[in-house]
């Protein structure tokens, strides 16, 4: 398979007597290398309860396509419906005991895809 800089050479060549062909491909050819995210990954630490109502999820991910956005959707299992909190911070505070479902989306334009995990908080 051809890198990037193997195919535009290419297109070059081909088109470098047609300039308004070069510049149609050229632009098709940056589109659709730049048309798939990164399979990013996501990393859930908790804190345990100390009393009630105290524990914690922090929230990393790693691999991200540049400039794109991350929100994360919080949870409380067995529901998966309804999330206990959407945020684009990497922290949430306040949790009791249970176990969580954290969904990471990542988005760029129209783009989208997602990573999730799920972690249990004890008391």
């Amino acid at each position: 398979m051809k890198n990037l800089a193997e195919c535009l050479k290419d297109v070059f060549l081909e088109f470098r007597h047609k300039p308004v062909m070069f510049f149609v491909s050229f632009l098709l050819l940056a589109t659709s290398a730049q048309a798939q995210l990164s399979n990013f990954t996501l990393t859930v630490t908790k804190i345990n309860e100390s009393c009630s109502g105290h524990g914690s999820l922090n929230f990393a991910v790693a691999n991200t396509t540049p400039g794109a956005t991350i929100i994360y959707s919080v949870f409380l299992l067995p529901d998966i419906s309804t999330p206990i909190a959407t945020q684009a911070t990497t922290t949430l505070n306040g949790l009791t005991a249970g176990t969580y479902q954290v969904i990471a989306t990542q988005s760029l334009g129209p783009l989208s895809n997602t990573q999730q995990q799920n972690i249990t908080i004890i008391s």
